[in-house]
């Protein structure tokens, strides 16, 4: 699977969090297995930022595009890919563990609130399709993620829950 890494914004793994810019520009095969698939420990929030193309997840593909957002559960296989006639993906992805974030009703994977009931209709994704205005927000909600880790203030915990 081919991936250049653009712009790596932030990288704090060790706090259960990370924060990068991805540009995904292999073209989708029906035949690439699911080991070849990409698999985090943490939630991850998608948003693509530009082009047009593919999400995999386990064995479902969905066609994407500028100004979705997608919500991986932990651990589920998935993979973006470029669609045949466009340019390269770029997707802002930010990963978080829920139990670094959240008190035990929303961290818990088993509890019906889990991120505030953000999986209730499917335990593996969540996906929504943005509005410009709001595209441009989440821009700028990433941005000011970033901001807050290079500044090192020590809101940036409380900022990036609310």
């Amino acid at each position: 699977m081919k991936q250049t890494y653009m712009n790596r914004i932030i990288s704090i793994r060790e706090k259960g969090f990370f924060m990068d810019t991805v540009q995904y520009d292999q073209v989708y095969d029906p035949m690439i297995g699911i080991g070849s698939l990409e698999i985090n420990c943490n939630i991850e929030i998608s948003f693509v930022v530009s082009g047009t193309g593919f999400h995999r997840v386990l064995n479902h593909v969905f066609p994407c595009q500028s100004g979705d957002i997608y919500i991986l559960n932990e651990y589920i296989p998935h993979c973006y890919y470029a669609a045949e006639d466009s340019s390269a993906l770029t997707i802002r992805r930010l990963t978080f563990s829920p139990k670094e974030w959240f008190n035990a009703k929303y961290a818990s994977s088993s509890e019906s609130d889990f991120l505030y009931g953000c999986f209730r209709e499917s335990r593996i994704m969540a996906y929504a399709m943005l509005t410009q205005a709001v595209c441009e927000n989440i821009g700028c909600v990433f941005d000011e993620i970033a901001a807050e880790f290079y500044e090192r203030r020590s809101e940036w915990r409380e900022a990036a829950r609310a």
